[in-house]
């Protein structure tokens, strides 16, 4: 499976491929699960980066979690940054782009709704949401509950 690397933090890429054998999937589901445990081990709390003297926070939640029928997305920004926001299920498949746009600097929020790209409701379970803006990076999980 190729893996993005972004520092400690990464998602499958191409999660298209199918196992030809059992000995393959349970490898992958391996690898997934690691991964899993991998983010549940990191802290939850808002990432501090200090780029200056001065304190630039690159802050990240979502709120309400467990949610339904939507959630909020809601990060601060430093500088003004192309960012990006994509939701993954916990096989680290790509669900949704949700935010793929410059913005400046200060808090935005971005809604989701538990669709897919395709506009298809997505069942219950968990989800992870990773953002970039700039070099800041960030890997949340939510709780989707119908």
């Amino acid at each position: 499976m190729k893996l993005s690397q972004t520092g400690e933090r990464s998602l499958p890429v191409d999660v298209s491929r199918q196992p030809r054998t059992r000995g393959e999937y349970l490898s992958i589901k391996q690898e997934i699960l690691d991964r899993i445990n991998q983010l549940k081990n990191q802290n939850l709390e808002p990432e501090i980066v200090v780029e200056t003297p001065e304190l630039l926070a690159f802050a990240v939640a979502n709120h309400p979690n467990p949610f339904n029928p939507d959630t909020s997305i809601v990060f601060t920004i430093p500088t003004e940054s192309k960012v990006n926001i994509v939701i993954y299920n916990i096989r680290g498949q790509r669900v949704k782009t949700l935010l793929n746009e410059f913005k400046t600097p200060g808090n935005h929020s971005v809604v989701w709704n538990g669709t897919d790209d395709f506009g298809r409701s997505m069942g219950s379970g968990i989800y992870l949401y990773r953002i970039e803006a700039g070099e800041n990076v960030a890997t949340r999980r939510m709780l989707l509950l119908k």
